[in-house]
């Protein structure tokens, strides 16, 4: 029993006539006949009833009918599987990433993604903001998980919003601060600081906060962003330093940690991409896991403290 005679039973007892099951499968009557012949002498049953009136089923068709739909059915979801994995993404995609999104978002998804995708390589590029608009301008990277401001537009570049991460003061964890009732920016004041450049996102946001409350913003003598070295400065001093929530990986085990629940600290995080730019079928596919994995709600975050 092959394939071809499955096919041919099963048009002519969906048409209940061989001349219109000839015509469906495009192949003469008497070849059809012929095959119809060969199959029931195979399993040496009857399969048909022949009348005027047409064509019926047996007891032996019937439930030959009923397999013969089953494999018509697997059949098809085959060609389906086999055409999505003739056409499915494949290459490298090169993803541009802020630490909050290497630390918080990409390990899941890329890990997710690389087991349904195993013909995708994808590589992932940690930078500042920057750098990474840089690298975007370029082509280095097929799209960006970054910051999202509005002068991105004026810039040239789409995005799309993702999550909000939130700016937090980190600090050793016998810090001072940490002993006050309360912590308001005049408290904040009265401590050294490792602050980002001044312009940069985040000191802008911070400085906002203070002039909010009526105040100087504040100064510092050691301006970086990088957190190797503020890790490496605060867990020996008393200095405090302001860092991306989402930034933090295994800081909270030695630091304290103390998200800012205001406005004002808020950090605006998604895909950034040129619009004239076509992206390959493997970066629009992690595009949507990306943007799934934030629908679904799995990025978290540490409760935020309130400055009052």
């Amino acid at each position: 029993m092959d394939l071809r005679q499955i096919r041919y039973f099963m048009a002519v007892a969906d048409a209940k006539s061989f001349s219109k099951a000839a015509a469906r499968t495009n192949v003469s009557q008497p070849a059809l006949s012929k095959a119809i012949r060969e199959l029931e002498a195979l399993l040496q049953v009857k399969l048909l009833n022949r009348s005027g009136r047409g064509v019926t089923l047996t007891e032996p068709g019937e439930t030959l009918y009923a397999h013969g739909t089953a494999i018509t059915a697997q059949l098809t979801s085959a060609r389906q599987e086999l055409s999505a994995l003739r056409n499915a993404p494949s290459g490298l995609v090169t993803v541009g990433a802020l630490r909050a999104a290497t630390t918080s978002l990409l390990p899941k998804v890329t890990v997710k993604f690389a087991r349904t995708h195993p013909d995708v390589r994808v590589r992932i590029i940690e930078f500042h903001t920057p750098e990474l608009m840089m690298g975007l301008s370029l082509g280095e990277f097929d799209f960006v998980v970054g910051l999202t401001e509005p002068t991105l537009r004026e810039k040239g570049f789409l995005f799309e919003f993702l999550f909000n991460d939130r700016l937090a003061i980190i600090g050793r964890k016998k810090h001072p601060l940490w002993r006050r009732k309360s912590i308001t920016p005049q408290v904040l004041k009265n401590y050294d600081w490792i602050l980002p450049r001044t312009g940069h996102f985040h000191r802008r946001r911070f400085d906002d906060m203070f002039l909010a409350a009526g105040l100087e913003p504040l100064t510092s003598s050691i301006e970086s962003g990088e957190l190797q070295y503020v890790r490496s400065v605060i867990m020996e001093t008393d200095y405090l330093a302001l860092v991306p929530l989402h930034s933090l990986s295994f800081e909270h085990e030695f630091l304290n940690v103390f998200p800012l629940d205001s406005d004002f600290m808020m950090r605006p995080i998604g895909l950034v991409y040129p619009p004239n730019r076509p992206r390959s079928p493997a970066a629009l596919a992690l595009m949507d896991e990306i943007r799934a994995f934030c629908r679904d709600g799995e990025i978290g975050s540490s409760a935020p403290q309130t400055i009052g």
